[in-house]
Order: structure tokens, then sequence, then C-alpha cells
């Protein structure tokens, strides 16, 4: 495909061809070539950039020579024809490899009369030579400024947003910007880039105004995924060793545990699993008491739904057998509801001095104090006990009356009565 317009053909001769016919310039030659993106699964194309000026190919097409371009080999190449009878040591034949395989010295030179005039309109020239310097004697080839400047060009010389190539030093500082800054950090530092631009066409980077080259969140959750393998559940994260042991075989290591100190009022509450080791109840064990709640509760349900599918409105009409089954499910119900409000009740209490100790610490208005979170965290978390309580009370209130009307005595229960 004709790098500058969107005319395509299978044979590179052709678009050679077409390109000198139509696009002669001052700029280098180009082609698109169609490739399947390995990271999208989808058709793009891949720019191949040719050392040498499209004018400068028609300067010797002037001269007689004809030129050839081999995709596969990368390479252009001009012949005299033979008419010319010009001996084989007079003939010539120039090579140009591609830059994304080997830049040559005089692809550099080429540029840089460009690059000296570009950067002399911004006022940079002595900035850059600065730069310079700093390469040459090995500075900034670790400093990530440089890698991501880097990663600028490599952007800009792609066909299409889709096939950039980040190396490792970059890969790693945006894993670490998003930890730090989240989505906005990326979206910030990413810039516009193809935004606003139609889904449909093959994006270029051209087309694209980024701030800095970020790879894409596809690519970023896939290149975290390696740092947060085995984590689901505390313990030994043996992906994160076997990884870190194969780079440093033979070595002397030292490990040591780090524990996590939670902070209160952050996070879902009390769902830290420690593998039994936590202040009993563990969390698996209290997993398994609200599983047997539950299931005692749908007990209960299907039964009721079996006496409406029968067509039973009056308990005279049920079973001994059905009446007994379900009378113990509400009753093991009316114990469990009972301890769930006990163990409020003393949470309730243990809020309450929690929350005297807070305000002791205040003087003036508390919701101005340093402490105001914490203050506002305790006595939501009582508003909220103190409600479930309250609802847990009425559910056992009816279910005590249902056990009543089993035991034939509910003209004697009083719903809503309080001791």
């Amino acid at each position: 495909m004709c790098y500058v317009c969107n005319r395509t053909s299978s044979v590179a001769q052709d678009i050679l061809e077409h390109t000198i016919r139509n696009h002669a310039g001052p700029s280098n030659f180009s082609v698109r070539l169609k490739v399947l993106d390995e990271s999208t699964g989808r058709q793009a194309y891949r720019s191949l950039h040719y050392g040498i000026k499209i004018s400068e190919i028609k300067r010797k097409i002037d001269d007689g020579c004809k030129p050839y371009i081999d995709i596969h080999q990368k390479k252009i190449s001009y012949k005299r024809p033979s008419k010319q009878k010009e001996s084989i040591s007079e003939q010539r034949e120039e090579v140009t490899n591609e830059t994304e395989s080997q830049t040559t010295n005089s692809d550099f030179f080429q540029l840089l009369p460009e690059v000296l005039e570009n950067l002399s309109k911004i006022g940079r020239l002595e900035d850059f030579y600065s730069v310079l310097s700093a390469i040459s004697n090995g500075t900034l080839l670790e400093n990530i400024a440089f890698h991501l400047l880097l990663d600028i060009g490599k952007f800009y010389s792609n066909s299409t947003v889709f096939g950039v190539r980040y190396s490792k030093e970059t890969l790693d500082f945006w894993l670490t910007i998003k930890k730090l800054f989240k989505g906005k950090g990326i979206i910030f530092f990413r810039g516009y880039k193809s935004q606003g631009t139609d889904g449909e066409l093959i994006r270029r980077p051209i087309d694209c105004k980024i701030n800095f080259a970020v790879p894409s969140d596809t690519i970023l959750a896939r290149e975290s995924a390696k740092y947060i393998a085995g984590t689901e559940t505390p313990g030994i994260m043996e992906l994160p060793l076997d990884a870190y042991a194969n780079t440093h075989k033979g070595q002397d290591v030292k490990l040591s545990i780090d524990g996590k100190k939670l902070a209160v009022g952050l996070g879902k509450l009390g769902d830290e699993d420690m593998c039994g080791f936590e202040s009993p109840p563990a969390l698996q064990e209290r997993k398994a008491r609200i599983a047997a709640e539950i299931r005692n509760i749908e007990e209960i349900k299907e039964a009721t739904d079996k006496m409406s599918l029968d067509g039973l409105e009056e308990l005279d009409s049920i079973q001994q057998v059905d009446q007994d089954i379900m009378k113990t499910a509400i009753l093991i119900s009316i114990t469990d509801m009972s301890n769930r409000i006990r163990e409020l009740r003393e949470l309730v209490v243990k809020k309450k001095i929690a929350l005297g100790n807070l305000l002791k610490q205040v003087e003036g208005d508390w919701k101005t104090s340093k402490v105001a979170p914490a203050i506002s965290f305790y006595k939501t978390k009582i508003v909220h006990s103190q409600a479930t309580i309250k609802e847990l009370l009425g559910s056992v209130d009816k279910l005590g009356y249902i056990v009543a009307c089993i035991n034939g005595t509910g003209h004697q229960y009083i719903i809503e009565a309080r001791v």
C-alpha cells in the first residue's frame, strides 16, 4: 500500500512506480506492508522506511537507471538496461536497507541537515548537542526519559497504533505509573492518541496526538498479571519465587516475611482471609456459618412453596410430619437470628466505647477535627447495626408467631410485644 495515499497493490514494484510518478518530493520513500497484528488478531499495516528520498529515485530514473524493490530482502536496487552497452564495471547497483532492520551511517547524514535546521528554528540546537554528548559518554543510556523518547520515535515510525513494541524499561515504568496514579495517570500521559477518529479506519500514528507512547490497557493488564499471579490468598507466592530463582541461580538470597496492616474503614472490613491464622472465628468459619443459615431458610421456603402448590391454606390441612419439619427449621432460624442479635448488641457496645474515646480527643466541632473520618465511620456502623437489630427482632417475632400457630396457640401470641 502507498504510504501517502490509499493506493493498494500486491506488487511492490507497482507501488514504487506509483510513488515516483505521483508523490515525488524531498521526503524519504516508504511503503505500507499488510501484516497480521499478533496483539489484536486483526490485519494491520506495517511501515517500511527506506533511507533515500523519492526525488533521488526519480533522478536516477532520469539518468537511465531502473529501480527495483524487494520487500522480503528489504532493499532497493538500481540497474542500467543492457541496451546502454556499458561494461559490468561501469554498471552501478546501489542498495538501501530498510531503516527498521539496519540503518546505515549515510541515512543519518541525510537526515541531519533537516534535523539541525528544525532545531535551530525552535532554539534547541545547543540542547540537542548536549543530548548527543550525553549519549556518547553513556550518561543517557539508562535514563528512563531517554527510553521514553525512543519509544515515541518508534511509535511514529509504525503504520498503525497497534504494532508498537515497547522495551522492558518503559513497560516497567508505565506499570509503576499505573500502580501509583491508576487510570487517570495513564490517560494524562497518553494524551488524546486516536480519540475522535473513525474506529473502522486503520489508525495511523501520524494522525494521533500523544504526550508519551503509552502501551494500551490490554498490554498493561497482560504485563502486570505476572506480578499478581498467586496473590489471591495469603501465603508464599511460588510463581514470583520461581521466576526470581531462574534469574539468580547459584546466588545466596535472603527471604523476609511482610505482614499486612489493615486500615479500619477502608475496603471490605472482615473479609481478610488469613487461612485460619486470624483471630477466631476465621473467614472460612464465618462463610460456613452464613451458608448453613441460608440453607436452613431455603428449606423453610421450599416447604411453604410446596404447600402453596398443593393448595393448602390452613395449617390444620398440613400433614404432621411436614409441620414438624417446618417448626424445627423455623426454631433453628430463630436461634441463629438470636445469636446474631446478641453479637450485634455486643458490637454496638464496643463501637460506642471506641466512639466515646475518639470524642474525648476532640475540642470543639468533631466534624472539623482530624479524626472526623473515624468518628463518622463509628457513628455509621452503630446506626447500621441498630437498624439491623431492629429488623432481626421483627423477623424473630413473625417466625415465633408461625411456630405458635403450628402448636395451636397462635391466639395467645402477641406480635411486637417487648419485655
